[in-house]
């Protein structure tokens, strides 16, 4: 065998000659890519069966404890190198550092409105995935939501306008009360 200058190389055999050009053999590198497949809280599972959930909107009640993502690679040739990059955008901001494992778990978030990304990288070839992420809204306490927390105001207003009231007619009765006395002893 005999290497040529214009790269292809030469083998012999019994039956002659074969040209070949190495460059054909190396695989094509192709990026990684990933999918959201399950998203609950500790106790359910929001999503039904494993299907990719990326993009989608999952509400979570009050209280749940924890949140539970799950993720997993379509690129199965490097489904044992791949590591993963993983972080939630909204009123907690998490970065988490690179991990192997498809799993995340958050034990306790804040009611609010959440964005949860992942992207899969091998670290051989340095390429990375596209961004798979959730939209994940945490719903508030019940007594804690804007119409409870304004009938709570509407309450305190009535209560205190009852008060000033009832104060206002106990001073006119005692003014009544003080006049009537006044006269009587004017009279007298």
């Amino acid at each position: 065998s005999t290497r040529l200058s214009s790269g292809l190389m030469l083998y012999g055999n019994h039956k002659g000659l074969t040209l070949f050009d190495p460059r054909l053999m190396q695989a094509a590198q192709q990026r990684p890519s990933i999918v959201i497949t399950s998203v609950g809280s500790m106790e359910q599972t929001l999503s039904r069966g494993y299907q990719n959930l990326s993009g989608q909107r999952f509400v979570l009640p009050h209280d749940s404890s924890g949140v539970r993502v799950q993720f997993a690679s379509l690129s199965y040739r490097d489904t044992g190198r791949l590591r993963f990059s993983v972080w939630l955008d909204g009123k907690q901001e998490l970065r988490f550092p690179e991990q192997s494992s498809n799993v995340v778990i958050f034990p306790q978030l804040a009611p609010g409105k959440y964005r949860f990304h992942v992207m899969a990288t091998v670290p051989a070839t340095g390429r990375h995935s596209d961004i798979a992420s959730v939209e994940l809204v945490v719903s508030r306490a019940p007594w804690l939501s804007p119409w409870a927390i304004g009938s709570y105001g509407m309450l305190v207003l009535i209560v205190v306008l009852a008060w000033v009231r009832n104060r206002n007619t106990q001073k006119r009765l005692l003014a009544m009360a003080h006049f009537k006395v006044k006269t009587s002893e004017q009279r007298l």
